[in-house]
């Protein structure tokens, strides 16, 4: 993945280094994992969320 930032001294686009990393979350049941994974992905948290029954994956970019 490349992205590119426009450096004005220069007057040209260089590319930005990024990295890909996978995140695993494990854990007991009702310990909040999903929360925390919506908390990072959407910035949110749902104080009335409805508790995870099944496998969810979920796929996010994010400048770090």
């Amino acid at each position: 993945m490349h992205n590119f930032l426009f450096n004005s001294a220069r007057g040209s686009r260089m590319p930005e280094q990024t990295s890909d990393y996978r995140v695993a979350v494990f854990g007991a049941g009702g310990v909040g994992k999903s929360s925390i994974v919506m908390r990072f992905v959407k910035g949110t948290f749902n104080e009335n969320y409805v508790p995870t029954i099944e496998d969810t994956y979920r796929q996010v970019s994010r400048k770090l």
